[in-house]
C-alpha cells in the first residue's frame, strides 16, 4: 500500500529499500490506472506509463552500483529484478496501445506543434508545459533563432559536440533532427552553424504550427520522458540479461 510518513527525521535508508518501495508502489498503481486508449488524450500518466516507469527502476535495482563497501555489486537476487523489467515491457508491447512513429522527425515536430501522440501513441509521458509560462524547450533547447525572424527568438544554450555529430551514419535519419546544423537569420533563411557550436536539434521553435504569441522564452513544448522505443529497448535488455544472450524476441 502507498505510504505517507508524518514524520520527516527519519535516518538513511538503504537504497535497495527504497527501490523496493518504488517497486512495489508502482505494481499497485499499474492495476489502477487506465490505458491510454480507456481515457482522454491528456498529459496524464497511464498504464503505459507506469509499466515503463516501474521498468526503468526495476533495472536500476537489478544493476550494478556503488555500495557503501566502496565496490561496484549487485543484488544476489538480480535477475527477479530484471524479470520485473521484463514483464512489464512485455504486458505495454501486447497491449497493442502503443507503436512506433515510423518517422523519427515526425515525433519532435508534433511535440512542437503542441499537439499529442494520438497517433502512434510513441510518446507514452510528458511533462506538460504552460505556455508563455514554463518551460524553455524551443528556446534555450532549440537551434539559434534571429528575433527578427517570422518565429521569434531561439537562444540555445544546449550544445551537441562535434564528435557527436560525426558518430551518426551520414545516412540516419535522427542526426539531422537530434542536431541541428543550421540557424534562422532575421530574413528568415537558413545560415550553416560552426560546428563547434551547433545546438540540439530536435525542439525547435519554427516547428511550432500555428506560431502561438507569448512571452520571448515560454513555448509551452511539452518535455519528453518515455517513448515507446524507450520500452522496446528495456525489453531487450532485461530478455538479453535473464537469458545469458538476446533470444529472437529480443532481436526482433
Amino acid at each position: 500500500m502507498f505510504l505517507c510518513r508524518q514524520d520527516f527525521n527519519y535516518p538513511k535508508v538503504d537504497r535497495d529499500v527504497i527501490y523496493d518501495t518504488i517497486i512495489n508502489n508502482l505494481q499497485l498503481a499499474a492495476m489502477l490506472v487506465p490505458w491510454q486508449s480507456e481515457v482522454p488524450l491528456e498529459e496524464r500518466v497511464t498504464k503505459g506509463a507506469v509499466y515503463g516507469l516501474l521498468a526503468r527502476i526495476a533495472l536500476a535495482r537489478g544493476g550494478y552500483s556503488l555500495r557503501r563497501s566502496g565496490k561496484i555489486e549487485r543484488s544476489s537476487d538480480y535477475k527477479k529484478f530484471y524479470q520485473i523489467a521484463y514483464d512489464a515491457c512485455k504486458a505495454v508491447i501486447e497491449s497493442g496501445e502503443h507503436s512506433l512513429n515510423p518517422s523519427f522527425e515526425d515525433v519532435f515536430r508534433t511535440m512542437c506543434k503542441l499537439q499529442l501522440d494520438s497517433k502512434y501513441g510513441e510518446c507514452m509521458w510528458e511533462v506538460g508545459m504552460g505556455q508563455s509560462v514554463s518551460g524553455e524547450v524551443g528556446y534555450y533547447l532549440g537551434n539559434r533563432i534571429d528575433e527578427s525572424s517570422q518565429y521569434g527568438k531561439g537562444n540555445p544554450g544546449i550544445l551537441a559536440l562535434p564528435t557527436y555529430y560525426y558518430s551518426f551514419d551520414s545516412l540516419d535519419t535522427r542526426r539531422d533532427v537530434t542536431v541541428c546544423i543550421y540557424g534562422i537569420d532575421a530574413d528568415n533563411a537558413h545560415t550553416l552553424e560552426d560546428l563547434s557550436v551547433v545546438p540540439i536539434g530536435k525542439w525547435r521553435r519554427e516547428w511550432m504550427d500555428p506560431l502561438f504569441p507569448g512571452t520571448a522564452k515560454y513555448t509551452g513544448i511539452n518535455w519528453i520522458l518515455l517513448r515507446y522505443s524507450d520500452i522496446l529497448l528495456m525489453f531487450a535488455e532485461a530478455n538479453n540479461e535473464l537469458n545469458q544472450g538476446p533470444t529472437a524476441a529480443a532481436i526482433d
